[in-house]
């Protein structure tokens, strides 16, 4: 099978005149101007329009300024065929999106009956009287469709115009989704047809170099269109995402997978902690409860870090047992029974001590797993023979215990995320057989 490259095309005529419907996301708030919020939104948006098959063209974010939203919107007009606009819809003198909604797409401004009476009711469910400034909530365009809010008072709306078509959602994600979902979607699917399907695929992968990756999978770029794969690079983990288009849900299906089995037989599948939006916490969690196994841990450095991380993950009580933050040298021998001499001899960051760690709390919690963890986070503390970034780590069960150097390169939070993850991805090769011991 050929699968479809990202834009659909197959090279025959029926792909090649299908032309995806353009779409540009604004979101106003000076908030976000400011940098005091990121744009959930529009990431969310994409995601959605992407998924139904429309094109996201553009991201724009503008301030609460009615000039400088209305500049923005003539352009989003001109050059998209639907503009989603969300924010700005509130009751006061800032919020301004629909008064310059109606002014770029040539509309009056009427109040819908059934969006005032919805917004009363609001008011008077909790014994407050509803504020004049909040009449303005129900306004929209002549001959808009009003999207009513089951949430709170801002009212939606869709206003179609020659060139393009304005849907205009309130700020907050809990009230524009039930919007979306039950009004915006289905109007898209009815006005513009059934797009062709988008499907993303992400192989989440943890301590390989990008650049091997790179090597192992160049040629596929070209097999699989542009940019039908694509690397997101993060410390310690890469995520390479697969993006494929086509005419139905078996025929997406079947080149995702087609794509995933080669990526993983040319990677490694050892490498392989997740898909989608699964973390290194969840793909642990699911392999110790599969294999029915407890575990135990003892950090220093991560100061509980590790632990914060696999009880995240609901149903963590099944395998998890003690876990101890034994930061001091005298924790680490009344806790988990670390020698006093290999304290003296080999210091509190070596490999003696991280494996004393992991077996000590293993046999005082009588699990199948030890975990221990010690290092440098910084940025002092850090010696010429033993630098700041440097963590041993050590995991025990019944065949023995292994230790594992790391040197990392940040500062104290960075270096103690990358010992957080390291230790989990350990684990999780341990748990699948696929760790072997360093030398």
């Amino acid at each position: 099978m050929k699968c479809p490259d990202s834009d659909g095309s197959r090279g025959d005529a029926r792909a090649s005149a299908r032309k995806s419907v353009s779409v540009e996301i604004v979101s106003t708030g000076t908030e976000l101007m400011q940098g005091l919020y990121s744009d959930t939104n529009a990431q969310y948006l994409s995601q959605v329009m992407e998924g139904l098959g429309f094109e996201v063209r553009y991201h724009t974010a503008v301030g609460d300024d009615a000039e400088t939203l209305e500049e923005a919107l003539r352009i989003a007009r001109g050059r998209v065929e639907i503009v989603v606009i969300t924010g700005g819809l509130g009751p006061t003198a800032d919020d301004v999106t629909r008064d310059v909604v109606a002014r770029v797409w040539g509309k009056e401004l009427r109040e819908d009956t059934e969006a005032l009476r919805l917004i009363e009711e609001r008011f008077a469910a909790r014994d407050l009287k509803m504020p004049a400034s909040n009449r303005a909530q129900a306004l929209v365009p002549e001959g808009a469709v009003a999207l009513h809010n089951p949430v709170g008072t801002a009212t939606g709306f869709i206003s179609q115009g020659e060139e393009a078509v304005a849907v205009v959602l309130p700020g907050p994600k809990r009230e524009f989704v039930p919007m979306l979902e039950k009004h915006v979607i289905p109007f898209l699917t009815e006005t513009y047809g059934v797009q062709q399907l988008r499907r993303t695929r992400t192989i989440r992968t943890f301590g390989v170099p990008e650049s091997y990756l790179n090597e192992q999978l160049r040629d596929l770029f070209s097999q699989s269109g542009k940019p039908g794969l694509a690397f997101l690079a993060k410390p310690g983990k890469v995520d390479i995402r697969l993006n494929v288009r086509g005419e139905g849900e078996p025929e997406v299906g079947r080149c995702i997978a087609e794509m995933e089995r080669k990526i993983l037989r040319r990677i490694g599948e050892e490498h392989v902690y997740g898909y989608d939006e699964e973390e290194i916490e969840q793909s642990v969690g699911k392999l110790l409860r599969e294999r029915r196994l407890r575990i135990a841990v003892a950090e220093s450095c991560t100061g509980g870090e590790v632990t914060m991380r696999l009880t995240e993950v609901s149903g963590s009580s099944n395998y998890i047992s003690e876990c101890y933050v034994t930061y001091s040298n005298e924790a680490k021998v009344k806790l988990v029974g670390v020698k006093r001499e290999t304290l003296e001899t080999c210091g509190a960051v070596s490999r003696e001590t991280a494996a004393e760690m992991a077996v000590g709390v293993r046999e005082r919690a009588g699990v199948d797993i030890g975990l221990g963890i010690t290092g440098i986070a910084g940025p002092t503390g850090g010696t010429a023979e033993k630098p700041v970034g440097l963590v041993y780590l050590g995991l025990a069960d019944a065949r023995g215990v292994m230790t594992f150097r790391r040197q990392f390169t940040g500062n104290r939070s960075e270096n103690r995320l990358w010992a957080t993850e390291t230790a989990l991805d350990l684990l999780r090769r341990l748990i699948l057989g696929k760790l072997a011991a360093e030398k």
